[in-house]
């Protein structure tokens, strides 16, 4: 059986940035759509979801949201989503099965952390053994995503800039 491949947006002139904005099963690493649409005011990036299931519509409505591909409904397995992250030059994800995909490929990944997270991460740093490819954006304290949302934005700022 042929496996559905991600489409492509040939835009070489920014970078493409995706991921996968809630996860609605857990509390405690979901970001309300609201807290991760104010990324999207950073226009030099092309936005795309991956966000499948339930919640892939949670931006519908919001006129920031015309920003964003909605890639995550083409999704049917493990082997269309490794396709699309080979296509983006960053996933920025609270912890979800993409995130764990694109460190496991070795590619570039921003992984947004709650205050105490699944013991794989630890307590403290912005990086993991597990990934070396993975950067870690951690809350400064239970329920912050704020914080986490504002050290991201800085990040892709200096990425634009050409700084770490």
């Amino acid at each position: 059986m042929e496996a559905t491949v991600a489409k492509t947006i040939e835009t070489p002139d920014r970078p493409r940035l995706g991921g996968n904005p809630a996860q609605k099963d857990n509390a405690k690493r979901t970001l309300a759509w609201p807290q991760i649409a104010s990324l999207l005011r950073i226009s030099y990036v092309e936005w795309i979801s991956f966000q499948t299931g339930p919640h892939a519509s949670d931006s519908a409505g919001d006129h920031i949201a015309r920003k964003l591909s909605h890639w995550g409904g083409t999704f049917r397995n493990f082997h269309d989503t490794a396709t699309a992250l080979l296509q983006v030059d960053l996933l920025i994800s609270v912890c979800t099965a993409s995130a764990h995909l694109a460190g496991a490929l070795h590619l570039p990944v921003w992984t947004l952390l709650s205050h105490t997270p699944c013991w794989r991460w630890g307590n403290q740093g912005d990086s993991t053994p597990w990934y070396p490819s993975m950067r870690l954006f951690r809350q400064s304290e239970p329920g912050n995503w704020e914080s986490v949302i504002e050290s991201v934005h800085d990040a892709v700022i200096r990425l634009r800039d050409g700084r770490k």
